[in-house]
């Protein structure tokens, strides 16, 4: 009898749920990959952000005289009677604007992590003032796991280059030609 070779129904089966199996994870594999590097993105977009607020908001504080957060969710940093920079709290967004003799002159803005709110305390007495923006979870939004917390402190009116026209530089004194025992 002539048998041939061949592979059975079974064998097919089989060799198609392992190929399905192998399928199946390397599809959830690539999914988690990709979420994981949307989430990494996100995580260093936001920390880039938080960043360049936290130099940006410590280089005003060093370079103001006064801050003002009479205003709800809006404080305003004076650094020469013609100049002074605002910080407005938005929607996940915190704008930053530049005014000159009462004209916007620079509008910046800074978006927070999700389900965030910014605000601004000051502390300290008029000589050595310490101001701080906090970037913590917005007060609704406390049932959502913890966020990340960002706090950036800076001393008010520390950096004494930005105030008024720069003075030239005085000449030393000249050593007197006169003897003093004449």
């Amino acid at each position: 009898m002539n048998r041939r070779r061949g592979t059975t129904l079974i064998e097919v089966i089989v060799a198609l749920t392992a190929g399905s199996v192998i399928l199946g994870v390397a599809a959830a594999m690539l999914c988690l990959l990709l979420r994981t590097q949307s989430v990494s993105r996100d995580h260093v977009h936001q920390g880039t952000v938080l960043s360049r607020l936290s130099e940006q908001f410590r280089h005003d504080v060093l370079a103001a005289t006064a801050v003002d957060g009479r205003e709800a969710n809006s404080w305003e940093f004076t650094m020469t009677p013609e100049r002074t920079v605002s910080y407005r709290a938005e929607s996940e967004t915190l704008v930053r604007e530049e005014t000159a003799d009462g004209e916007p002159t620079r509008q910046q803005r800074f978006s927070l992590p999700p389900g965030t709110a910014p605000s601004i305390e000051s502390e300290g007495s008029p000589s050595a003032t310490i101001v701080s923006l906090i970037v913590a979870p917005a007060a609704d939004d406390r049932q959502r796991p913890a966020a990340r917390i960002a706090r950036f402190d800076a001393r008010l009116g520390g950096d004494h280059r930005f105030r008024g026209p720069r003075q030239p530089p005085q000449a030393p004194a000249e050593p007197s030609s006169e003897d003093p025992n004449d």
